[in-house]
């Protein structure tokens, strides 16, 4: 008899494990479906493509270098599901990690068995790159980690630091090289000042090319390089620039000639004079010689001979 209750005693645990190893796995197939009620044959909504979170926006799978950050539509939602009110929205936001850990491995508080949020860090790298540095002959160009939700108690870190960079080439393309010169200094002027008939002075430089022109790109378009000009007027090496100089007539000198000693003497005796008068053809005028003002030649005098010196008779 006694035997026989051990019997049944055992059967009875036998069939009592069975029941809560089926209890188990209902309460697993429940929590399943609340966590899943009004996603099935749903597919993620990556946010990138859809809308903004937290004023970002996150990258694609295809260029996110951290955590990728994933959002539920909204359960029983159709197409329109996605312009539901935001607050109701954010609600269903939670990454894949959270419902593996929610379904899978949910740890729970020890006093009572609820289970815990365990909060991970979200962060994301900037969606565009920055401006580049450089508009050619190769700069830098920055994406920035933004922290937009750190870890909680237990949770996992993101894995940069909120304001960390990374760095990629950008317009790597030659610079354009704008032709560059200099002039050489002006020469003497051939001429002193203008006599008043044939050409003014002139006066040359030289121009020669210490940068050749070589084309290029600016932001990765093609940028035709400047030549070498002057006013509107393209110049090349070894070309040569002339102009007048000393155009202010020159001073004119008088100009004449003497005639000549007189014949007789004024006096017969006691001295007398021969005069030699200057014939003036042309007075002196002022004028300008190399810049500088000045007057012509002023007129010789008259000459003069004594003569007759001996004593007049008494």
């Amino acid at each position: 008899m006694i035997l026989i209750s051990f019997k049944y005693i055992g059967m009875f645990y036998k069939y009592l494990v069975i029941i809560l190893i089926i209890i188990a796995g209902l309460s697993y197939i429940n929590i399943a479906k609340y966590v899943t009620e009004g996603f099935e044959d749903q597919h993620y909504t990556e946010l990138s493509n859809t809308r903004s979170f937290n004023k970002h926006l996150y990258d694609s799978p295809a260029t996110i270098l951290e955590e990728q950050t994933w959002e539920y539509p909204t359960p029983g939602a159709g197409a329109g599901g996605a312009t539901e009110d935001a607050k109701k929205s954010q609600d269903y936001a939670i990454t894949l990690d959270d419902l593996q850990k929610f379904m899978v491995n949910s740890p729970s508080d020890a006093v009572s068995g609820q289970p815990i949020d365990i909060k991970n860090c979200i962060g994301v790298w900037d969606k565009e790159w920055s401006s580049c540095d450089k508009q050619c002959g190769g700069g830098k160009q920055k994406k920035f980690y933004k922290i937009l939700s750190p870890a909680g108690p237990g949770g996992i870190p993101c894995g940069y630091k909120d304001g960390d960079s990374i760095d990629q080439d950008c317009n790597m393309l030659p610079c354009p090289i704008d032709c560059e010169g200099k002039w050489s200094d002006w020469s003497e002027c051939d001429k002193d000042c203008f006599p008043g008939a044939g050409d003014y002075g002139e006066t040359k430089r030289q121009f020669s090319i210490t940068t050749v022109a070589k084309d290029g790109y600016i932001n990765d378009k093609f940028k035709k390089a400047l030549p070498c000009s002057y006013g509107d007027d393209i110049i090349d090496d070894g070309d040569i620039q002339k102009q007048e100089c000393n155009t202010e007539y020159c001073p004119i000198d008088c100009k004449g000639s003497y005639a000549g000693f007189n014949k007789d003497c004024s006096e017969s005796c006691g001295g007398g004079v021969r005069e030699n008068i200057y014939n003036i053809t042309r007075y002196p005028v002022s004028g300008w010689f190399r810049g500088v003002r000045k007057d012509g030649a002023a007129c010789p005098s008259n000459k003069t001979l004594t003569c007759n010196t001996q004593p007049c008779p008494k």
